[in-house]
């Protein structure tokens, strides 16, 4: 199991926040290479070439990948509020694209960036 890193909004006395979906679209709305999911996702199997097959659920959120010309599925707004996704295997390079889309969406939803432990990024 990977390693799990949020984008959590925090008040003043430390409360957590909770992130609503059309706080998110905004936030995405006119950022190049992000979209809110709106299609059905799918996977092969490298293993097997089993098929895998999902439905799109409201506060997936996509990011541009350009070095494979794809779209990818990596935040997603969980009912708790926040919103997570796994650590990719270059997260602590800060310019990670992944982690360079996670800092852009936690500036416009004037949030932080916080790991499993309680570490914080930028």
């Amino acid at each position: 199991m990977g390693y799990s890193i949020h984008i959590e909004r925090i008040d003043a006395s430390g409360q957590l926040v909770s992130i609503e979906l059309h706080e998110v679209a905004n936030a995405v709305k006119n950022v190049e290479g992000m979209r809110l999911a709106a299609v059905p996702a799918s996977t092969t199997n490298p293993n097997t070439g089993e098929v895998i097959s999902t439905c799109s659920i409201i506060g997936k959120i996509e990011i541009y990948l350009l070095a494979s010309d794809e779209w990818v599925r990596v935040f997603i707004l969980s009912s708790s509020g926040k919103i997570t996704f796994r650590a990719p295997f270059d997260f602590d390079d800060g310019s990670s694209v992944v982690r360079s889309f996670a800092r852009i969406l936690a500036q416009r939803l004037q949030a932080v960036i916080v790991g499993d432990e309680g570490e914080y990024y930028t």
